[in-house]
């Protein structure tokens, strides 16, 4: 076995590859490859597959036995065959979701609350950043296992009607979160995914029974003024500076770790990186 201590990947600049990069990828071990994990780069091993250069030249076949298609399309990468189509960044999402692992697993349930309260916040926010409503949402939570991974318990709560106010959320979700909690159970971590999303202002459907639709001017659903005013100052005073009290006060336990949160280099002056 070998024993050495393994060099940690840390984000430290730009490569540039070359036209041929067979040399440069024959020198870089198939560990180091992003991507490739501990386990994977024991399978390659015993597939003779040593270095990046191995990885780009076996069959495709061999690829796709020891990891899969997303594997597959790391070899095509480093072949200089791009795989990711281009994203549009501003393009409405199809959901919007948030979920975090805990730094310390929760056995109780004012810790799930408190979290799927947090999430739900955090997942609103970036619902009216782009002036959109939902419908409902799904919220789970994962139990805890040494091994890794875990069963989620699931529920999935319909709002009165779309919307984007955190409040309104809150209290559609608040009788359903204790169906998630087991009692001598331990959580790694809860989400919320918002489903059913349109656009604020938009043209609806209207029930026929509704008393919009037997006015002479139906209201459209729009955004809520409460939660465009809060974000406006959380976004000049600090995140987080107006919040609601069910997502709970001060240091909590389950909130995640960040000592070795990544440095933020595109969002943060002094997070720049410093090229001498």
């Amino acid at each position: 076995m070998d024993n050495r201590p393994r060099r940690r990947r840390q984000p430290c600049g730009v490569f540039l590859l070359p036209d041929d990069p067979t040399e440069i990828l024959a020198s870089l071990p198939a560990g180091e490859v992003w991507g490739v994990g501990r386990r994977l780069a024991l399978k390659l091993r015993a597939e003779r597959i040593f270095s990046a250069k191995d990885l780009r030249d076996a069959s495709d076949d061999v690829i796709r036995s020891i990891g899969g298609v997303v594997l597959l399309r790391t070899a095509t990468e480093l072949r200089g065959k791009p795989c990711n189509e281009e994203r549009d960044y501003d393009a409405d999402p199809d959901s919007v979701s948030c979920s975090r692992s805990f730094g310390e697993p929760v056995t109780t349930l004012d810790g799930i609350s408190e979290s799927l309260a947090s999430f739900t916040a955090q997942a609103a926010t970036k619902l009216r950043k782009h002036s959109m409503l939902a419908a409902g949402c799904n919220i789970y939570a994962q139990i805890f296992r040494s091994g890794g991974g875990g069963e989620c318990i699931e529920r999935t709560v319909m709002f009165p009607e779309p919307t984007d106010a955190t409040n309104a959320m809150l209290d559609a979700i608040r009788p359903e979160v204790p169906a998630l909690f087991l009692p001598g159970t331990r959580y790694r971590k809860t989400g919320v995914v918002f489903f059913g999303l349109e656009k604020a202002n938009a043209p609806r459907q209207l029930d026929l029974f509704s008393a919009d639709l037997r006015s002479s001017f139906p209201v459209p659903r729009s955004q809520s003024p409460l939660y465009k005013a809060i974000d406006a100052i959380n976004a000049r005073y600090g995140k987080g500076k107006v919040f609601s009290a069910s997502e709970g006060i001060g240091d909590k336990s389950w909130k995640m770790k960040r000592s070795k949160l990544s440095k933020r280099a595109s969002t943060r002056w002094d997070e720049l990186m410093v090229v001498r």
